[in-house]
């Protein structure tokens, strides 16, 4: 789950069957990510600060919010969505190989150029339950 930044992000356009909601506000390019990440649970886990780039294109965006599947085994689908061009709210349920579970709820607004985030999510794992907490904020920094 630490590509939630570019995920969020990603899945902005990139849920099946967006074609019939508006395109989110979002330009192509290199993009950078600031998140901030707090756990609370039954097992302690330390929070984490992290700062990336990645190139979002055009492409990504109308793709598929599901990378993750294929890249780490989980299996998730998109249970409620609400796009427009200024934001995105959604929610996802998600497998992954070792049994464990999670529900991430997103809250994204875009701005051309820039972007935010909240993002939360519930995790049922073999050694107990955990919720994570994530914001985020990302700006257009140039060309890919």
């Amino acid at each position: 789950m630490t590509r939630l930044p570019l995920l969020a992000l990603v899945a902005a356009g990139a849920i099946p069957a967006l074609a019939a909601a508006e395109t989110p506000n979002i330009e192509s390019g290199e993009w950078e990510f600031e998140s901030e990440t707090s756990f609370e649970g039954d097992m302690e886990l330390p929070g984490d600060s992290q700062t990336s780039r990645e190139c979002v294109r055009a492409e990504d965006i109308a793709d598929s919010i599901l990378q993750m599947d294929a890249e780490e085994g989980v299996d998730c689908s998109v249970t409620e969505r609400s796009v427009s061009a200024d934001s995105m709210t959604y929610t996802m349920s998600c497998t992954d190989p070792e049994g464990g579970s999670f529900e991430i709820d997103g809250e994204l607004s875009f701005m051309g150029d820039t972007a935010s985030g909240i993002f939360s999510a519930t995790m049922n794992t073999p050694m107990g339950e955990v919720d994570m907490r994530q914001t985020m904020q990302a700006r257009r920094i140039g060309d890919c």
